[in-house]
């Protein structure tokens, strides 16, 4: 099975290293205060972000795209340096998880997440994971979450020269986004409560297995047809 992991509140905690960044960057680029106030970042990519940062910031849809592709080029770049300061923690049961599922020769490990991918591999070499993903979809690859499931089978066969079906696929994840990408493409979706929203609103959005944390993984392996 293709297993497709968020990042973000699913794997670590970056300690606002992002939203610092992504506002210095579009600041700079757009030669105004940029805001991340109001904006919602949990489960979306950070070209959807960045749009709605401008926007709410008085930049005009003329002007937008030009800064968003300087602003998201000189995010990545800062969140880079900002890591070497300011490390992610990596959430209970993470390390574990992955090494059992890494063992597993029936089980192929990628990403589906938001974020760019330079500012992806960025935060997991910060938590010493990025060795156990060697490709996934992300923010840079479609501004609309909804729309990475496709690109990461994509990526998966282009990797492994294997055609996964939705249906031998799992995202794990920690919001509603996270769970209605998978829904939506027929996926399996595993909810991890690590993030911003509690049990109910993951299992209120579909979710096949919620876990309180990856530090109690049996619900997953068990849905993988792993021994717990």
């Amino acid at each position: 099975m293709l297993v497709l992991f968020d990042i973000d509140g699913t794997l670590l905690h970056a300690h606002g290293v992002g939203r610092r960044s992504i506002e210095h960057a579009l600041s700079d680029v757009a030669g105004r205060p940029v805001s991340a106030s109001g904006v919602p970042f949990a489960g979306r990519t950070d070209p959807a972000i960045a749009r709605d940062m401008l926007a709410g910031s008085g930049v005009s849809m003329d002007e937008m795209e030009p800064i968003v592709a300087e602003g998201l080029r000189r995010y990545g770049q800062l969140v880079e340096a900002a890591l070497l300061e300011s490390p992610v923690t990596v959430l209970p049961g993470v390390e574990a998880v992955l090494d059992r599922l890494a063992a597993e020769s029936s089980i192929q490990l990628a990403l589906l997440t938001g974020n760019l991918r330079p500012s992806a591999y960025a935060k997991l070499r910060s938590g010493r994971l990025d060795h156990f993903f060697p490709f996934g979809a992300f923010g840079s690859d479609d501004a609309d979450r909804y729309r990475l499931p496709p690109v990461a089978l994509r990526r998966a066969f282009e990797f492994s020269g294997r055609s996964y079906r939705p249906s031998e696929c799992v995202i794990v994840g920690d919001t509603e986004h996270d769970v209605g990408c998978g829904r939506e493409s027929g996926m399996l979706t595993v909810g991890v409560c690590t993030g911003p929203h509690e049990r109910s609103l993951l299992e209120r959005h579909g979710a096949d297995v919620v876990l309180e944390d990856l530090a109690t993984p049996g619900p997953l392996f068990r849905l993988l047809r792993l021994d717990s």
